[in-house]
């Protein structure tokens, strides 16, 4: 349940895993584009809410212009909301 707040530019380009909840290894840039948070471009302020993720599988999925991809269980991720 930890929480960072991180200046992004919206980037699509980066490999991402999941859908709504990331992969801790999961381009932050590209994760906030998909997660619609921000556009390709813009910067803006994120909130960065780390989730422990013991047991969860991630979805993969086309948003925003960027597509995600499945993963098996990964111990760490994050879900993100503009501030």
């Amino acid at each position: 349940g930890r929480v960072v707040l991180v200046e992004v530019v919206g980037n699509s380009d980066g490999s991402v895993w999941g859908t709504d909840v990331y992969t801790s290894d999961s381009r932050l840039a590209a994760a906030a584009v998909h997660a619609g948070v921000l556009r390709e471009g813009e910067r803006g302020l994120v909130r960065v809410t780390l989730v422990d993720a013991d047991g969860l599988t991630y979805q993969g999925s086309l948003r925003h212009g960027v597509t995600t991809y499945d993963y098996g269980p990964y111990p760490l991720a994050y879900r993100l909301e503009r501030v």
